[in-house]
């Protein structure tokens, strides 16, 4: 049985590059994704914070009746959107 030192190519290879490329455009769109929903979580969340007061204030003195237990829900809603990137790292 001879050895073969031939140097062809038996199969076809595809470039690296040309399969890279959508790859690494699904992940910059992923990242930009995660990003822009925790940014705007944030700032949901820092905007929202201040007015604490107003929203469980009652109804009488021109608040929302909020209790606490609504604004901690509302709170937590908000933090839900950095669960997914706590989940990718």
């Amino acid at each position: 049985m001879a050895a073969d030192f031939s140097f062809k190519r038996k199969h076809h290879v595809t470039s690296p590059r040309t399969n890279q490329r959508p790859a690494r455009i699904a992940r910059w769109t992923v990242l930009f994704i995660v990003a822009t929903a925790m940014m705007m979580g944030y700032f949901v969340n820092d905007v929202m914070s201040p007015l604490e007061t107003l929203l469980e204030a009652p109804r009488s003195e021109g608040g929302l009746g909020w209790s606490p237990a609504d604004y901690g829900f509302f709170s937590g809603a908000v933090r839900s959107f950095s669960l997914p990137s706590s989940a990718l790292k």
